[in-house]
């Protein structure tokens, strides 16, 4: 499996969206994005990645701003810690 992961610094705190990627399938996930949703979905379309869901560490504002727009936008699951 070959892997690459690139990210995109979004929102008023800088905030790291991380995805996540296989080269050879193009599926992808998503982890924590923050903000900007139009931007990492342009980024997304830009590398011609497959999503697969959108993975958060926590739920802190700055981390799930832009969930709600990319996971309509490719009709994809979101995933956090029940805690």
């Amino acid at each position: 499996m070959n892997i690459a992961v690139d990210f995109i610094t979004v929102g008023p705190f800088h905030e790291n969206t991380f995805i996540i990627w296989e080269k050879e399938s193009h599926s992808a996930f998503l982890i924590d994005p923050g903000d900007e949703p139009d931007r990492v979905i342009s980024k997304i379309k830009t590398l011609d990645l497959d999503p697969v869901a959108i993975i958060n560490t926590h739920a802190h504002l700055d981390h799930v701003g832009a969930v709600s727009k990319i996971k309509d936008e490719f009709s994809i699951p979101f995933y956090l810690h029940k805690n």
